[in-house]
């Protein structure tokens, strides 16, 4: 007997043989949304749709569809059907499907068919949302709650407007956010709009708390790329009596800069991921107005390799940050590296791994984190669900020298190594880790922690 997967796979391989093309495509089911924004959906795959050929082919074709429409978030659910061309589907409910052509009929009718998608708007407004979360800004990871809303279909044209209070045990901040879609553009697929100001304590480590008012707004193109502009007034409180460096970055400062990101995700998986890999490069110029002046550079790295078919995956990744100041401008330590913590560098406390003055960590302007893991599934338990995991990682964070080769030679020679091994949970609220943790080389300032318990969005 076959079993159900290989049942499938025979299927699969028969419709590769039968001739089908698509002659249309019938949206049902949209009562708020612009028929505008529902053409543009499908007219994003209409290349691919016109060059279906087999009844294999249909199928692909109808999925790339009902992802696209779930990947903007508005709708609860997406149903399909496919018909052929001669028979007619009957649609429940009063509004009337949207009937977007996509071949024309020069082929035999018995080989033409229709696709019904049946979607389901979600309601355009959800408030009061409460809940457990985590948040990572800046290197500096935080638990707490929050309370939200979101506005789905802002104007009919897919637009999503969210707003949320979080209150954590290091930060507390108010964010906002709008997202529109761009349809038919050829190099924008996007606009992203986020206003955020929040307060983060970073006494126990460095003696300051910060204030942070900005502004940015991200177009987004169609191959990973964002440029966009962001503004922020930053406000460095001292903690009384401070005598470190520190003292040099308090007071008022207002950032205003471009930023390019360029991010590409190919993982099979954001929180447990067993093949693929994923990159981001992101550049930032400060100096177009205000006081602050560098040029700022990040990349992040991942590459995922099954070992077996049982699911055992080595996972490697690398991340690495530049911080050029311009114009005889210093850097200020709201925009330098903090390094450490749980999947920059575990066995490290979080923030604590870099330049130090009087007690006081000031942050750097070179780092470089990188970390090798190889991940197993548990007995009886779901292997997408749980998971154990032995790993070592390695990194530093130091300030520019006098000289290139002199930051280089500093930065090797400051390398922190730890390796451990734990447990990594698909949680409701994200990836969480439990792991033991022995530093095997570290500098006599650093602050380390054989237990480690950690929440992240994504490895």
């Amino acid at each position: 007997f076959m079993s159900v997967e290989e049942e499938a796979a025979q299927l699969f391989q028969d419709l590769e043989d039968v001739p089908s093309f698509i002659s249309r495509v019938h949206i049902c089911g949209s009562y708020s949304t612009d028929p505008k924004a529902i053409r543009g959906i499908v007219a994003e795959l209409k290349e691919m749709l016109r060059d279906t050929s087999t009844a294999a082919e249909v199928l692909q074709s109808a999925a790339a569809i009902t992802q696209s429409f779930q990947g903007y978030k508005i709708f609860s659910q997406c149903k399909t059907i496919i018909t052929k061309k001669t028979e007619k589907v009957l649609v429940s409910g009063s509004c009337e499907p949207i009937a977007i052509p996509v071949t024309q009929n020069e082929h035999n009718v018995n080989e033409l068919v229709d696709i019904y998608i049946d979607i389901k708007e979600k309601e355009r407004q959800m408030g009061g949302k409460f809940e457990f979360q985590h948040r990572d800004h800046n290197g500096t990871r935080d638990v707490g709650f929050s309370l939200g809303f979101t506005h789905y279909n802002l104007h009919g044209a897919l637009e999503t407007l969210n707003g949320q209070f979080f209150c954590g045990m290091k930060e507390i901040s108010l964010d906002t956010t709008y997202n529109k879609p761009f349809f038919g553009h050829p190099i924008f697929s996007g606009l992203t709009i986020q206003g955020n100001a929040f307060e983060e304590n970073r006494e126990e480590q460095s003696s300051f708390k910060q204030r942070t008012t900005k502004l940015n707004g991200m177009l987004e193109t169609h191959n990973g790329h964002s440029l966009g502009y962001e503004a922020a007034f930053r406000d460095v409180k001292l903690k009384k009596g401070v005598d470190s460096q520190i003292v040099l970055d308090g007071g008022l400062s207002l950032k205003s800069s471009i930023i390019h990101k360029w991010k590409l995700d190919g993982r099979d998986d954001a929180i447990l991921p067993l093949e693929g890999s994923a990159i981001t490069i992101t550049n930032e110029l400060a100096g177009l107005g205000g006081d602050t002046h560098f040029f700022k550079q990040q990349v992040d790295v991942q590459h995922h390799v099954p070992l077996t078919e049982s699911g055992i995956t080595a996972n490697f990744f690398s991340k690495a940050g530049t911080l050029f100041p311009l114009w005889n401008k210093k850097t200020s330590v709201c925009d330098r590296f903090f390094l450490g913590g749980p999947l920059p560098l575990r066995g490290f406390k979080s923030n604590t791994v870099g330049p130090i003055h009087n007690y006081d960590r000031i942050g750097g302007e070179v780092f470089y984190s990188q970390g090798a893991h190889i991940t197993f599934p548990l007995p009886v338990i779901d292997p997408e669900i749980l998971q154990l995991h032995v790993f070592t990682n390695w990194g530093s964070n130091v300030r520019w020298e006098s000289n290139f080769a002199r930051t280089a030679a500093k930065l090797i020679n400051s390398t922190r190594i730890a390796s451990g091994l734990g447990f990594v949970w698909r949680s409701p609220i994200g990836r969480l880790e439990f792991n033991f943790t022995k530093p095997m080389r570290q500098q006599e300032n650093d602050s380390t922690k054989a237990w480690d318990f950690s929440i992240s969005a994504s490895f």
